[in-house]
């Protein structure tokens, strides 16, 4: 089969809303599309599903050359400003053969492709079925936005996609992540030999972490950031909790939980960083962080709307850190 894109008509059309969308694919209304090199159809599946019949199967034809990958795409309506986490459930039908999945999101503006505004990490898919999902803000003047579920596999496999949900987070009082998907973005520096993973196997109370990787070779003073954009009030108070654990990293090699102010429109302030530290060889064994910080009412903190949260670690040692049960609440009252 050849490459195709399909058109896809507006999620308004089928009477679903912005703020939480289900398909259980009892038909398949989506749309498929294959890279270059890629030989397959992805088609839906009437007789077999997660928790209900109906899904997508996903075939890599015998002549699909090794590298190439495939979607099945659908477009959404969405709201500038809102935060929203996407959701599929994915396993191989073919669990002999490597295979993996992960979500995207691409943003549209006036019809015309604006910018990918998520990208999850690929996930490892077997027999048994896994999630994969990612959390995405929606940049102003964004509408609409294209959901890519999509599969990497070699030639004669198939993979197995179920139960998509796009829903609403509110953000603006309380959120909590245990990292079981992949919710949070990544900085590092230039030059830096600095990874980003989604640990399944390693946790704090249970399976699921974040993972940040220091290579061989890392410059002394650079490193990478776990990131992400939390709603804020001047005048208010938020506490920021995080656990982690370090393997490997140099003793006195810190760990860093820091905030810095944004306006509206996530601008930088020029507020300068604030947040805690801990040493490497105080957190070998689960330990946890803790960050309380009034945001200010006068002065460069006056315009806040945003901080922009980040979580890291760098050095020259060979290592990693993983981040776990993370929480942020404010505690002001209304």
């Amino acid at each position: 089969m050849k490459k195709c894109f399909v058109p896809l008509m507006l999620a308004a059309s089928f009477g679903i809303t912005a703020a939480e969308v289900k398909d259980g694919f009892d038909k398949f209304t989506w749309g498929q599309w294959y890279s270059k090199g890629g030989k397959g159809i992805c088609r839906f599946n009437a007789k077999e599903g997660l928790t209900a019949p109906g899904s997508a199967d996903m075939v890599f034809a015998a002549a699909h050359k090794k590298g190439a990958n495939a979607m099945i795409l659908k477009k959404l309506p969405v709201e500038p400003g809102k935060t929203y986490r996407v959701k599929c459930m994915v396993r191989s039908k073919t669990p002999d053969q490597k295979s993996a999945a992960n979500i995207g999101v691409q943003a549209f503006k006036n019809g015309k492709f604006h910018s990918t505004i998520l990208a999850s990490a690929k996930i490892p898919v077997e027999k048994d079925w896994t999630m994969v999902a990612g959390e995405f803000s929606v940049p102003n003047g964004i509408d609409q936005i294209q959901i890519l579920a999509a599969g990497y596999a070699d030639a004669g496999t198939t993979l197995q996609f179920d139960d998509f949900s796009m829903s609403e987070v509110d953000m603006t009082a309380e959120y909590k992540d245990t990292f079981d998907y992949d919710a949070w973005g990544f900085w590092k520096s230039p030059g830096t030999k600095v990874t980003k993973n989604l640990d399944r196997k390693e946790g704090n109370k249970a399976p699921g972490a974040a993972q940040i990787v220091v290579a061989e070779g890392n410059p002394k003073n650079k490193g990478g950031s776990l990131t992400k954009h939390f709603p804020v009030k001047p005048g208010k108070e938020y506490t920021f909790v995080v656990f982690v654990r370090s393997q490997g990293l140099s003793p006195e090699t810190t760990i860093g939980m820091s905030i810095q102010g944004q306006d509206a429109k996530k601008r930088f302030l020029g507020t300068g960083v604030q947040g805690t530290k801990i040493k490497a060889e105080d957190c070998r064994e689960w330990k946890r962080m803790v960050f309380t910080f009034q945001i200010p009412d006068s002065g460069k903190w006056k315009n806040a709307g945003f901080v922009l949260m980040t979580l890291g670690t760098g050095g020259s040692t060979p290592g990693c850190v993983w981040f776990d049960d993370f929480e942020f609440f404010c505690n002001s009252e209304e």
